[in-house]
C-alpha cells in the first residue's frame, strides 16, 4: 500500500487533500499541531471539528514540524512514499504580527521535512506555496514565469522555502512539485479570508465594499485546489515543476 504523509492535513485545504488520497486507498498519515488554526475563535473551532470528522480513515499525529528529531523519527517509522507539505499560517496578517514564530514554522519547518524526506528515501516532496510570492500581479492572467516580488513577509517566507526546495533537488536529487494556490475559498475557510469577510458583510449590512472599480481577483474553490495538489503528487509528469492553481479572471 502506498503511503502519504501530509503536514498540515487537518487544515482548510489539507483535510481535502487527505480525503482524496484516502479515496484512492493510500495509507494517510497527518502531522499537525494546530498552531495556525486560532481555535480560540468559535467559528474556526467549529470548522476544525468538521474537518476531523472527515478524516476517520487517517492516522493523525500531533507533532511540530520544526522538531527535527521527532519528525525524522516519525519518517523512519512510517516510511512514507510521498510527502505533501501544507503546514502553514492561513493569514499574512498573522505572520506580520508574529514574524519570528511563523518565519521559523514556514522556513525551518520546510527544512525539517525536506531533511527527513531525504534521509528516509521519500519519492516526491510536494510543497504548497502561495501566489503571494508574486506580489502585485502585472496582468489579470499570470503564469508560473511571472516575476517573484513579494510584498508581505508571508510571500517572502514562502518564496524562500521554494528556493530551499529547489536547492535540495539540485544537491540531492529529491523530486519535488510546487503548487501556488490563488485566493482559495470554500467550506470551513478561515475567518480572515476575503470571501468569508464578504459573506459576513453581506449578511450584516446587505452590501460589500470593493476599493477601486478596476480591482479583480481570481478566487479558486478549495476542492479544485486540493485536486490539483493530489494530481501533482501522483503524476509522473509533475517532476520538479511548479503550478499555479486558479480559475482565470475573465
Amino acid at each position: 500500500m502506498q503511503k502519504v504523509l501530509i503536514a498540515g492535513g487537518c487544515g482548510f485545504i489539507g483535510h481535502r487533500v487527505a480525503n482524496l488520497f484516502l479515496k484512492q486507498n493510500y495509507q494517510v498519515f497527518i502531522v499537525d499541531n494546530y498552531l495556525s488554526s486560532d481555535l480560540s475563535i468559535t467559528t474556526n473551532l467549529d470548522h476544525y471539528k468538521l474537518r476531523l470528522r472527515s478524516l476517520c480513515g487517517a492516522k493523525i499525529i500531533d507533532a511540530d514540524i520544526c522538531n527535527v528529531n521527532k519528525i525524522n523519527t516519525l519518517f523512519n517509522r512510517l516510511k512514507p512514499n510521498l510527502v505533501v507539505h501544507l503546514a502553514n499560517c492561513p493569514s499574512a496578517k498573522v505572520v506580520n504580527s508574529e514574524p519570528f514564530l511563523y518565519g521559523e514554522q514556514i522556513i525551518n519547518g520546510t527544512l525539517s521535512l525536506l531533511q527527513a524526506s531525504l534521509s528516509n528515501n521519500v519519492c516526491k516532496f510536494v510543497y504548497v506555496s502561495s501566489s503571494m510570492i508574486y506580489g502585485d500581479f502585472l496582468s489579470s492572467v499570470i503564469n508560473e514565469d511571472h516575476p517573484i516580488n513579494p510584498i508581505e513577509l508571508y510571500g517572502t517566507f514562502k518564496a524562500a522555502s521554494e528556493s530551499i526546495i529547489r536547492s535540495y533537488t539540485k544537491s540531492h536529487a529529491l523530486c519535488h512539485a510546487i503548487i501556488r494556490p490563488i485566493a482559495v475559498y470554500g467550506p470551513t475557510g478561515h475567518t480572515d479570508f476575503v470571501i468569508t469577510k464578504y459573506i459576513k458583510a453581506t449578511k450584516q449590512s446587505g452590501c460589500i465594499v470593493v476599493n477601486g472599480i478596476d480591482n479583480c481577483l481570481s478566487f479558486t474553490y478549495v476542492d479544485d485546489v486540493a485536486y490539483g495538489i493530489y494530481l501533482a503528487a501522483i503524476s509522473s509528469k509533475a517532476i520538479n515543476e511548479t503550478f499555479n492553481t486558479a480559475i482565470p479572471v475573465l
